[in-house]
């Protein structure tokens, strides 16, 4: 019982982190748009990736930050896109897959939510969101949903440190 508390605790904080990296429209994985920050079992995260979250999160320059405070936040907005990027791949390792039928089902869902098509334009637009980058992220957030839904009965893992165990991460700045 306490692990499966434990394991919605992380579902929260991914879903979360993965809501702010939704509003940044980013997909955890590219060929390459910029320097490469990180490598995940052999994925890249960019530095563009990077510099979208922290925006998202922190406005376009964060203020009162002197170099090692800039790195630091840099380490912490990084942990959260590989540990997005770790979900994903365990979950396509699983078997688990989101339909285009899946995402659209969804996007109307959230759509509806915020009133109807042109209010949620508005949202997307005032985020500098585009409706394919938020559908491109909806689908990893869903993928990553699934994945916790099939393990829910399971002792899948209790923290980021499990998720992380046997992993090839490589973190370069």
């Amino acid at each position: 019982m306490q692990n499966k508390f434990v394991l919605w605790g992380v579902v929260l904080l991914v879903l979360l982190s993965g809501g702010w990296y939704l509003v940044g429209g980013g997909d955890g994985v590219t060929i390459s748009r910029g320097e490469t920050v990180a490598r995940v079992n052999g994925e890249i995260i960019t530095r563009s990736e990077l510099n979208e979250l922290k925006a998202r999160f922190f406005g376009e320059t964060p203020e009162g930050l002197d170099e090692a405070g800039n790195k630091q936040q840099d380490l912490e907005m990084l942990d959260s896109l590989i540990n997005d990027l770790l979900l994903r791949q365990m979950a396509k390792q699983a078997g688990i897959s989101v339909t285009d039928e899946d995402v659209r089902k969804e996007a109307e869902r959230i759509t509806s939510s915020f009133g109807g098509q042109e209010a949620f334009d508005d949202f997307l637009s005032g985020q500098g969101l585009t409706r394919a980058s938020f559908e491109k992220q909806l689908k990893n957030d869903l993928l990553i949903q699934k994945y916790f839904e099939q393990r829910a009965g399971e002792n899948a893992f209790t923290g980021p440190e499990e998720l992380r165990e046997g992993a090839n991460i490589e973190i370069l700045i």
